[in-house]
């Protein structure tokens, strides 16, 4: 069985909180999580290594950095 976890929010984020997350030939959703850019993502999305690259709804783009993962 997968784990689930479901999180209720007082004020959910609306689709601007969605990002589009690559790495190599992985592509993922993530979702941003504060205003200093943290984004959420699945652990296959980021486990290769490297800098991912972020992209914003906007178009926006930049290569993040991993700085922890839950496996």
């Amino acid at each position: 069985m997968i784990p689930f976890l479901a999180i209720a929010l007082a004020d959910p984020p609306g689709l601007e909180a969605t990002v589009f997350v690559e790495q190599g030939s992985t592509a993922c959703a993530g979702v941003l999580v504060d205003d200093a850019g943290t984004v959420a993502t699945a652990y296959h999305c980021v486990a290769p290594g490297g800098r991912p690259r972020v992209t914003l709804r906007d178009g926006t783009d930049s290569v993040g950095r991993v700085r922890g993962v839950d496996r």
